[in-house]
């Protein structure tokens, strides 16, 4: 399967973030990093919005499933284990998406980066034991080094 090129994949990301297709942006968005070509500042700033709308999506019925979990829970009721499993279903989209990121930011983003600091910003997905924090922690950045004259 042939890649768009870098430039129709940011348009068509542009497109889809438009429209609220943020699975469809972060696809988008994947395809321009595949393409070999460095992203330029505006482009990094896409792909950052990219993750965290498509954690976005997430996060919210991720609060609405725990609360759920945790009332049903109180009730011993019969849905407990039910709602567990899904909560625990959007865990790991969650976690699977957070991998996804960071593998394109070491393997692709930052190995690519030709300006002087380049940063791309890592999605981390962090449970407590009351809710699912989806951030955006990390900050990896590039330099280049100084080479003796």
């Amino acid at each position: 399967m042939k890649l768009m090129s870098k430039q129709d994949s940011i348009y068509n990301a542009k497109l889809a973030e438009q429209a609220g297709l943020y699975e469809d942006m972060a696809k988008f968005m994947k395809e321009a990093v595949l393409s070999g070509e460095e992203l330029t500042s505006e482009e990094r700033s896409l792909f950052n919005l990219a993750c965290k709308n498509l954690i976005s999506t997430k996060h919210i019925p991720w609060r609405v499933i725990s609360a759920t979990e945790q009332k049903e829970k109180a009730k011993n009721s019969k849905f407990s284990p039910l709602l567990r499993t899904y909560r625990t279903v959007i865990e790991n989209e969650v976690e699977n998406i957070s991998n996804d990121v960071n593998e394109l930011i070491d393997k692709y983003l930052l190995p690519k980066a030709n300006t002087v600091a380049v940063s791309y910003t890592h999605l981390r997905a962090h449970e407590t034991s009351l809710h699912l924090v989806c951030r955006l922690l990390l900050e990896k950045k590039k330099k280049k080094q100084n080479t003796k004259k």
